[in-house]
């Protein structure tokens, strides 16, 4: 087959919008909460760190298995009752989802050593080997392209690639790990739970991760193409969002977290607004300077290239760039109150998020199609990153620290 706008494309990016909204959940979630609890687990020792890795892979992977067992079901249930869709399109879109599955599991171990190498201070491994995901499905399309299979293909090599990054970081983080042994008995003391802030962390992410799934499954009653556009468009956003997430929002959250666990409360509010205000300087050039970029490769091409249309392609992703900057400060603040183990109100947050996002784009497809969906998705990133950040400076992140006892 062609890898064209389509029905079929539409279907592969409906049934990706699960995957990344599982990967997302489980990826935010492990490295917010994680790198917390390791930093801690590093203070008793060695042994103590290993153990506790080992215990967040094995259970993360089977959270993993289990909730998006659950998902694809549902998955398949939407892709199997959308009239609009083939018999054959639809076999495509479920066999495309269950494939995804391994893609899930891989990424829960490989966050968990993410978090275990952001822990230490190691901050490039995790972000470089990011790419092996793209390699894999890339390297499927010489086979595969020209074949019903070129799509499961994709999936197929999304899995693949994302299990030898597992590999390589868990060779990283057994490579890291020997420099922390230390002599002498350690201290000791509980490590924090994993599981206590990590809930509300995760059914925050799971509000917000629906919000894509949402805007597909209102986007594919706009007609052929009309899913495929967002999902390239937000492709475009989420190129600088990776970036910044990648760089500042990992390596601040490492630094919160090693001052929560130290109660060195003062420096860690005054990083976090400093942190703030450059993001949002940072983030704002970088909208700016993408956006231009867009408009003047659209100049050259023309309105429409390789059978799409450029020109909506483009105002979709500038209206989706203006809302770089709250992304920012939202993630930002939620690594912040995770740091600080303040989760509890993250939920209402992100749930509030999704119904107005959902409700205005309802709304918006009705009267402006396409645009409606994104204007919506942007105006609620700016509404909930001033209501993250007035959370987060009102006082109530105090962090709590684990007891110690030195023999």
């Amino acid at each position: 087959m062609a890898l064209g706008i389509g029905t079929e494309t539409d279907v592969y990016f409906f049934a990706l919008s699960f995957c990344l909204f599982a990967t997302g959940i489980l990826e935010n979630t492990i490295h917010a909460n994680a790198v917390t609890v390791f930093a801690s687990a590093q203070r008793f020792g060695p042994d103590r760190l290993k153990s506790a890795v080992w215990r967040v892979v094995v259970g993360s992977t089977s959270a993993a298995a289990l909730g998006f067992g659950v998902l694809a079901m549902i998955g398949t249930f939407a892709i199997e009752s959308n009239d609009d869709w083939s018999s054959h399109t639809q076999h495509i879109g479920v066999v495309t989802l269950w494939i995804f599955s391994a893609t899930v599991v891989a990424s829960a171990a490989s966050s968990v050593y993410a978090a275990t190498l952001y822990s230490v201070g190691a901050f490039f491994t995790a972000p470089a080997t990011v790419a092996f995901r793209s390699i894999g499905a890339l390297a499927s399309l010489p086979v595969t392209r020209g074949t019903e299979l070129a799509l499961p293909g994709l999936a197929i090599g999304l899995a693949v690639g994302e299990t030898v990054r597992v590999s390589l970081l868990r060779r990283a983080v057994i490579r890291e790990l020997k420099p922390v042994t230390k002599h002498g008995a350690p201290p000791e003391g509980s490590v924090p739970s994993l599981i206590k802030p990590s809930m509300p962390y995760a059914l925050s992410i799971s509000f917000s991760q629906a919000t894509p799934v949402v805007d597909r499954a209102i986007g594919s009653s706009l007609g052929p193409g009309t899913v495929t556009t967002i999902d390239l468009s937000e492709k475009v956003f989420f190129v600088p969002m990776t970036v910044m997430w990648s760089s500042i929002v990992v390596v601040s959250g490492a630094r919160w977290s090693h001052l929560a666990a130290t109660e060195r409360r003062d420096l860690l509010v005054a990083d976090f607004r400093q942190t703030i205000r450059r993001s949002l300087w940072l983030s704002s050039a970088i909208a700016a300077g993408m956006g231009a970029c867009l408009v003047a490769a659209t100049a050259v091409i023309g309105p429409t290239f390789a059978g799409m249309d450029a020109t909506r392609i483009l105002w979709v992703s500038l209206i989706l760039l203006a809302g770089l900057p709250p992304a920012a400060v939202a993630a930002l603040a939620g690594r912040y109150l995770s740091a600080a183990r303040r989760t509890t109100s993250l939920p209402l947050f992100s749930a509030t998020a999704l119904a107005m996002s959902t409700s205005t784009s309802i709304v918006g497809a009705h009267y402006v199609g396409i645009f409606g969906i994104v204007l919506a998705a942007t105006a609620t990133r700016w509404t909930m990153a001033a209501a993250f950040y007035a959370k987060c400076v009102s006082g109530g992140v105090a962090p709590t620290e684990p007891r110690i006892v030195t023999k």
